[in-house]
């Protein structure tokens, strides 16, 4: 995995919590782990991560580091009850109460592995339209072994 995803994979990592909650608000975002070192984009001198606009970042109150300003209270919603991780576009989905436990004993995340672009190996759901629900998907969504990514 790319060792700039992977300090964002263990559950209750308030980057992560925030992107979760995000998520739980919306019906389907499309999504990336953006990251510093991915290749430049297509048409563009630059990467995903250096094109991003300060505005599009949102910094919620309660999940930010304490020397970042929020820029948005955190919204009254309970993630941890939104067990389901979604992905719209190929009908795919994880169980966030069935993730893997790391040699640390931390519960990881599939989210960013699964979202990241960088080092020429973008994640299969990068890009994709990804929402976290309380019910399970249809049986016909495939669910995403864990075992892949550990």
């Amino acid at each position: 995995m790319d060792p700039d995803v992977w300090i964002h994979t263990h559950a209750g990592n308030p980057l992560l919590t925030a992107v979760e909650t995000l998520l739980a608000l919306d019906g389907g975002s499309r999504l990336v782990w953006a990251g510093d070192y991915a290749d430049p984009e297509a048409g563009h001198g630059a990467n995903l991560y250096q094109l991003s606009q300060p505005a599009q970042f949102v910094r919620i109150a309660g999940l930010v580091e304490q020397h970042i300003t929020p820029n948005t209270p955190r919204p009254p919603i309970d993630v941890d009850a939104h067990t389901y991780v979604c992905n719209a576009d190929r009908r795919e989905y994880f169980d966030r109460t069935a993730l893997p436990m790391d040699d640390y004993e931390r519960h990881r995340s599939l989210l960013p592995a699964l979202t990241h672009h960088g080092h020429g190996r973008p994640g299969t759901w990068a890009r994709n339209r990804v929402f976290v629900s309380a019910t399970r998907p249809a049986s016909d969504w495939t669910r995403v072994p864990h075992l892949l990514f550990w």
